[in-house]
């Protein structure tokens, strides 16, 4: 039989047969088996290949008394990347060394082998990476300077990992302040922060808190640092968005920090405004508040009011600053005061409402020894037990549901007030002591005058 026709006639030899992964089902949850297991099983298949050389090899020398060689050797279970990381920890590796097959003990030596400094390293291998280490500057990056092309602000990556996990205030991207963390940044307090989902461990961030009294709170930054510093948040912004510097997240904030520039009168209000910025900051950043232009121009607007508000207040308690001052000298008989302007006055009002609080009233509670401001928080009462009809707070002489109550009035009575304060009908003219609209506190209409 020629070797063609040997070809042609011998019989296939049928494919191995699997032991270990038999199906893929099988295959699947051998992957998931906790490593211990895995371990162990393997350390079994270890030994039973190990029996199938001996008997293939004693049937080698002797198939008299040994027919049957040992069957195909069984597949080990998979031990992943992640698994033999595990295995290097040498805690780990001692508590499970008892289930560890040989060539796994074999592949972990190997690994520690090739971590281990070669002995070939010669000393002059030493010195070239240390030289090459040092060469680390290139002079061709250097360029002049250009006073009207100043360079591109190149945010530190620290900045980056900062923003990924507190809020970075607004007074830390000022142009000095950036400059002093591209120049510091290594040496500048720091911390490491608690890793994210996706990472092993934290990355170093900026201390915050610490660091906020170089570079200042950003609410005391002036109308100028503001308009420089958002400049500077917006390009930084700009490289965070997954889509570009063009993308949405930075359209959102180009929108917001438009909106208080391109306000004619944002600089003249900012005081008023700059709170409401921040919120509206702190609101996209905490809980992805989009940009909306109607609520925007509310808050602007409210800011604008409440500025005109203490305006109006700042006058109308300079003015009454003023009339106590003429008040008390025309007490004290000077000869400059006026002699017919004040014609209704007490003592106990001239006392109550100049400079010396032993003596002074209170409009709140009508007893001698403090003036209104200076009035306990604590005391809630009047000397009879029944409580105040009025309340004092954030500086201002209320009613309990939030309107102002003119103090000029109060004081003066319905005759001098008018016209005197000029705060229109924005206060009421009604008792602090009882609410009634026919007379003032200090006619001791509804109270006894304190002795």
């Amino acid at each position: 039989m020629n070797l063609q026709t040997q070809i042609q006639t011998r019989t296939p030899s049928p494919p191995p047969v699997r032991r270990t992964h038999a199906t893929v089902t099988i295959m699947k949850a051998l992957k998931a088996l906790p490593l211990n297991v895995k371990l162990q099983r393997n350390k079994l298949i270890e030994e039973q290949n190990a029996d199938r050389t001996q008997r293939t090899l004693d049937h080698a020398y002797d198939p008299a008394n040994h027919p049957n060689p040992g069957s195909e050797q069984a597949s080990m279970i998979t031990i992943d990347t992640n698994d033999m990381h595990i295995l290097r920890s040498s805690t780990v590796l001692d508590s499970l060394k008892a289930i560890v097959p040989f060539y796994l003990l074999q592949r972990l030596a190997l690994l520690d082998k090739s971590k281990r400094k070669q002995p070939e390293d010669t000393v002059a291998d030493l010195n070239e990476a240390r030289d090459a280490k040092r060469r680390c500057m290139d002079g061709a990056s250097l360029t002049l300077p250009d006073a009207e092309n100043p360079a591109a602000i190149d945010f530190p990556q620290i900045l980056f990992d900062t923003e990924a996990v507190c809020a970075i205030p607004l007074s830390f991207f000022t142009s000095s302040a950036l400059r002093t963390i591209m120049d510091e940044g290594p040496l500048m307090s720091s911390k490491r922060a608690n890793p994210l989902p996706n990472q092993a461990k934290g990355n170093m961030v900026l201390d915050i808190k610490s660091l906020a009294s170089a570079f200042g709170d950003e609410l005391s930054l002036s109308f100028g640092q503001y308009t420089q510093a958002s400049v500077n948040y917006w390009k930084f912004q700009r490289l965070r968005d997954t889509e570009g510097p063009d993308g949405p997240w930075s359209a959102e904030w180009l929108k917001h920090f438009q909106f208080f520039e391109n306000q004619i009168d944002s600089e003249a209000y900012f005081d008023g405004w700059k709170h409401h910025e921040l919120a509206l900051r702190k609101e996209r950043r905490n809980r992805r508040g989009k940009y909306d232009p109607q609520h925007y121009t509310m808050l602007y607007l409210q800011a604008k009011n409440e500025v005109k508000q203490r305006a109006e207040l700042d006058k109308r308690d300079k003015n009454l600053l003023s009339q106590l001052k003429s008040a008390a000298g025309f007490g004290n008989n000077s000869t400059n005061a006026p002699t017919s302007r004040f014609p209704r006055f007490t003592k106990p009002f001239l006392s109550s409402s100049s400079g010396n609080s032993a003596t002074a009233t209170c409009l709140l509670c009508a007893e001698r020894g403090h003036q209104v401001h200076q009035h306990p928080s604590s005391k809630t009462k009047f000397a009879d037990g029944k409580s105040f009809w009025a309340i004092f707070i954030s500086g201002r002489l209320r009613t309990t549901d939030g309107k102002d109550i003119c103090l000029s009035f109060n004081i003066f009575g319905r005759t001098q007030c008018e016209g005197s304060a000029a705060h229109g009908s924005n206060r009421l003219h009604v008792c602090s002591f009882c609410g009634s609209k026919a007379h003032h506190a200090f006619s001791w209409t509804c109270r006894s005058a304190p002795v």
